[in-house]
């Protein structure tokens, strides 16, 4: 699990660095020209002339005698860089990833030449590149069902986005794994014996998801970047311990950090009893993981004494506005009063 969730992680990076709106539509015609011209073939003709034609393009040798060792070691390299782990087939998933880490310019050319008859020259021969660079399914079929989902644009724009966003929070929260529990759709697995979701397979499922569940997904995974941020009237009583009198006119304030959170805790009376609010947010860049709220029996923090829950936001969760069982109407009124006291300190 561990090894597939770093792979993940460092699928999602590549997708976020490398998707660009301006590559898409030299890609589309890129993969058009290879449909056009050999789907004709057999059932997989596509993806091979493709993956054959980038190897040619990216080749820093030719076919010069004078560097035949080097070139057979290139071609060697190269060779890898497409296949399917599993089925030790060409993937026009990892063709597709591969063309957006070129350039508008490299993509350009690598159309033109082919679409001309000088279908060997490379990009180090067209002078694009100055020195050699390391550069799911294969079907004719699948390059076809590829254009037609690159050229939903609306869909393409908002995919980036939220690789970007996913990225972001893989950065943050390594421990949280947003595409399991959001995206745990059998279709999108690596395979039947590997129930654990495939990114390349995410990327084109993305693309053409309803653009409604879209926006959606997209508003949801923003909660996860909401900063903790309070006017300084909330911060002005810092507490060193809990062994004060603590008033019904203001909020006071002590904060706990560890290695991988922060918890900002703030208590006051509300009907003669103590209310803590706490927010545990990110040790990184202080993003709200969750706010609870605890009432106590009395009006210190002992928690010998009887006390009630709310959870007002918590997003790992999905929690959102709830009490625990126990409460009695008092309870919620009191836990609401507080929650209503203490947004007046936030502009969220």
């Amino acid at each position: 699990m561990t090894e597939i969730k770093r792979i993940q992680t460092n699928k999602i990076k590549l997708y976020s660095e490398v998707l660009e709106l301006s590559k898409r539509e030299n890609i589309i015609n890129i993969l058009s020209l290879c449909y056009n011209t050999f789907s004709y073939d057999y059932e997989t003709s596509v993806v091979d002339w493709l993956d054959n034609q980038i190897i040619f393009f990216l080749d820093p040798y030719g076919f010069n005698n004078k560097y035949k060792d080097k070139r057979k070691i290139y071609l060697e390299k190269i060779s890898k860089l497409f296949i399917d782990c599993e089925y030790r087939n060409v993937s026009l998933d990892k063709i597709v990833l591969y063309l957006f880490t070129w350039t508008n310019e490299e993509l350009k050319m690598f159309f033109k030449v082919n679409k001309s008859n000088n279908k060997e020259k490379s990009v180090y021969e067209l002078g694009l590149r100055k020195l050699p660079q390391n550069g799911g399914g294969s079907s004719n079929n699948y390059v076809l069902k590829y254009i037609e989902s690159l050229k939903k644009i609306d869909n393409f724009k908002k995919t980036i986005i939220l690789f970007n966003y996913i990225n972001s929070l893989n950065e943050e929260e390594s421990y949280y794994n947003f595409i399991k529990k959001n995206f745990d759709i059998k279709e999108l697995y690596i395979d039947n014996d590997t129930p654990f979701i495939n990114i390349d397979k995410l990327f084109i499922y993305l693309l053409n998801l309803n653009i409604k569940k879209l926006d959606d997904i997209i508003i949801y995974i923003k909660n996860f970047f909401i900063k903790f941020s309070p006017k300084n009237q909330l911060l002005k009583h810092k507490i060193k311990d809990l062994n004060i009198e603590f008033s019904d006119k203001e909020w006071y304030y002590k904060k706990y950090t560890s290695k991988s959170n922060i918890s900002h805790n703030f208590f006051k009376l509300f009907d003669g009893k103590l209310v803590k609010v706490y927010f545990n947010t990110t040790s990184e860049n202080n993003y709200i993981r969750s706010i609870t709220f605890v009432l106590f029996s009395s009006n210190k923090m002992e928690y010998s004494n009887k006390n009630y829950y709310y959870f007002y936001m918590d997003i790992y969760n999905k929690i959102n506005n709830k009490f625990g069982l126990k409460n009695t109407k008092k309870t919620k009124e009191i836990l609401t009063h507080a929650k209503n006291d203490i947004e007046k300190y936030f502009s969220i």
